[in-house]
């Protein structure tokens, strides 16, 4: 019996021993895969800092859409669809003292930038009247022509004719005398046009380009206007 209870203890210590080598691999292997899985779940976590990286991506695609984009834009400070008209206040010089106000423009002094775009104003102003009645007068002098039977069958226009011619042809003295206003009108609208030309030459170094001078006549309607009312 003695014998048989040794046998049957170190047989159930085999068994023991035995269970023992197969459960520590499986423990470990257990324990291994969590590990493993854990450590690939906090890699994965890691993977954040890609939408970081994408977020960045995208600020810097806004910043691109907003900034220069050529390097015209990048040498000259701003957007190349800048308005062009920010050039020709620049070109226009001393004549953005057209900004003034009506009485500002009225009490300047002649040799200030203000005064002298006043003289422009004035001198332009004066231009432009005269134009307008040296249009009127030469469509009175053909009237006139037509009009007259000395002159009608002639195919004259005061634009083409002579006070001298139509005293030879035979032309009724208020035929002649209407040309001779439109001649008068002419000579005095082409000085009043050199008067203005040189006012504009004083307030600006590009008076010949036209898109400045129309620049500072638009900053003038206020004034032009005023001139008007007191005609």
């Amino acid at each position: 019996m003695l014998r048989f209870a040794r046998f049957a203890s170190l047989g159930a210590a085999a068994v023991l021993l035995m269970a023992g080598s197969v459960a520590s691999p499986v423990v470990l292997g257990v324990s291994a895969a969590m590990a493993d899985n854990g450590n690939h779940g906090n890699s994965g976590n890691h993977g954040n800092s890609g939408n970081s990286g994408n977020g960045n991506s995208s600020h810097a695609g806004n910043q691109g859409n907003g900034g220069p984009t050529t390097t015209a834009e990048i040498n000259s400070g701003h957007s190349a669809t800048k308005p062009h008209n920010q050039n020709i206040a620049a070109l226009a010089g001393a004549g953005n003292a057209a900004h003034a106000s009506i009485q500002g423009l009225l009490h300047a002094n002649p040799k200030s930038a203000v005064g002298r775009v006043r003289a422009y104003a004035d001198a332009s102003f004066a231009a432009k009247q005269l134009d307008e009645a040296t249009a009127a007068s030469l469509s009175a002098c053909n009237a006139a022509l037509a009009g007259d039977t000395a002159t009608s069958g002639l195919g004259l226009t005061c634009s083409s004719t002579s006070v001298s011619d139509l005293t030879t042809d035979g032309a009724s003295a208020d035929t002649i005398a209407a040309l001779q206003k439109y001649v008068d009108d002419q000579t005095a609208s082409a000085t009043a046009d050199d008067a203005a030309t040189k006012a504009l030459a004083s307030v600006t170094k590009h008076a010949d380009d036209p898109a400045v001078k129309a620049y500072i006549d638009h900053l003038l309607t206020k004034y032009t206007a005023y001139l008007g009312t007191q005609q």
